[in-house]
């Protein structure tokens, strides 16, 4: 009998020295699915992301934090926020899958600080991490509707190909005018496409330009009405305006006859 019950006990002890090993096992699967990861604003990010992971490790739900500014807004003080807009999804070079814009299921702004809170529910697809997020705000100034320009994460713009575009916004900081070359001929620049920032845009009329110290001057408009134009200035040829929005223009310039390899200098002036 002294030897069944020391064999019983060692059995028991045994089985017993296993379970909680079990048990830590599963709880740690578990939380590999429970997790939130977070990513701060910072130099280069102005769009605080938490993704929130369902128990199949896929992401059930994002939500962002960022700053209004003037993307948004002329005077905050008349400004009231409606809506946040998001578009989103995974973007690499040999694959991607992006989501259409979706409506935040809720929204929280902060008056004091500026900062706006917003949660999107992932829903109908299965995602386990995201990388591409462009978010815009609608909202009512001066009792009209204002859709914003876009509030990128993290490296957005770059994947979506739209840096330097009238959607980049930090592009615009420090200059009011970014190009881009279109047609080279000879080694010659030939053409030329311009994205401007401006104020004021429906009643801008006067375009000067220098490149490379060579000053242009044009006279055109957004205007259907307008009719004194001025589109060739020392055999270049100015065309193509476009508003893209309240605060940005783009145009086309044919400067084949300044004969430059090279855009060193560019200075725009509308008025």
């Amino acid at each position: 009998m002294k030897f069944i019950f020391i064999k019983v006990l060692g059995i028991t002890l045994l089985l017993s020295s296993c379970m909680p090993k079990k048990k830590e096992e599963q709880q740690q699967s578990s939380s590999k699915c429970d997790l939130v990861t977070i990513q701060k604003i910072s130099s280069t990010n102005e769009v605080e992301l938490k993704s929130y992971f369902s128990k199949n490790c896929t992401i059930d739900s994002i939500q962002v934090s960022f700053k209004l500014d003037e993307r948004s807004f002329e005077n905050k003080n008349d400004y009231s926020l409606e809506n946040v807009l998001a578009s989103m999804g995974y973007m690499e070079k040999d694959s991607s899958y992006l989501i259409g814009q979706k409506s935040a299921s809720n929204f929280y702004l902060n008056s004091q600080s500026g900062f706006v809170t917003a949660t999107f529910p992932i829903t109908g697809v299965t995602l386990s991490t995201i990388n591409y997020i462009q978010v815009s705000t609608i909202g009512v100034e001066k009792e009209q509707t204002i859709v914003s320009n876009l509030y990128p994460y993290e490296n957005s713009l770059a994947l979506a190909k739209m840096e330097q575009t009238y959607l980049d916004h930090k592009a615009f900081l420090n200059t009011n005018v970014h190009h881009e070359v279109q047609e080279v001929k000879d080694g010659a620049i030939d053409k030329i496409s311009l994205t401007v920032k401006a104020k004021n845009i429906d009643t801008l009329s006067y375009y000067n330009i220098a490149i490379n110290g060579v000053p242009l001057k044009f006279r055109s408009s957004v205007k259907a009405s307008f009719k004194d134009f001025q589109h060739e200035n020392k055999a270049c040829e100015f065309s193509n305006l476009l508003k893209m929005n309240k605060n940005y223009l783009k145009f086309d310039l044919a400067i084949g006859a300044l004969d430059i390899e090279e855009i060193q200098e560019l200075s725009v002036d509308l008025r």
